[in-house]
């Protein structure tokens, strides 16, 4: 999709990064609490992240599981958001959009980039 990708995790490098080598390749910015200088609930880590990958807020969607760190945070930015849970009997209304996982995650990411792609069904 030819989407520039970062992590925001206040986890050390050192924690996952064997965890993640596969994708690694495919993620543009790593930023940890140490890159940032605070932790994810400072709106600080977000700015690094857009600086760094040289995007506006309004250009970036956010996804996550955390409903105040990885949903409110970057919507008062300007990000757009979508909120990766997990647990079906319960709808989060603060994002854009609720999925199951990442996948259906990156397919809402597809839609708002192409509408067109978007079922008609």
């Amino acid at each position: 999709m030819s989407l520039k990708t970062a992590i925001a995790t206040t986890t050390p490098k050192f924690l996952f990064e064997k965890g993640i080598r596969e994708i690694t390749p495919l993620i543009d910015f790593i930023c940890t609490g140490y890159e940032a200088g605070c932790e994810k609930s400072n709106p600080k880590m977000y700015w690094k992240i857009f600086h760094t990958l040289g995007i506006k807020p309004s250009e970036a969607a956010v996804i996550g599981d955390d409903i105040i760190l990885d949903i409110i945070n970057p919507k008062r930015l300007g990000a757009r958001t979508i909120h990766i849970n997990r647990d079906t009997s319960q709808h989060q209304e603060l994002a854009e959009f609720t999925a199951h996982d990442v996948q259906e995650a990156m397919n809402t990411i597809n839609t708002w980039i192409n509408p067109q792609t978007q079922s008609t069904s």
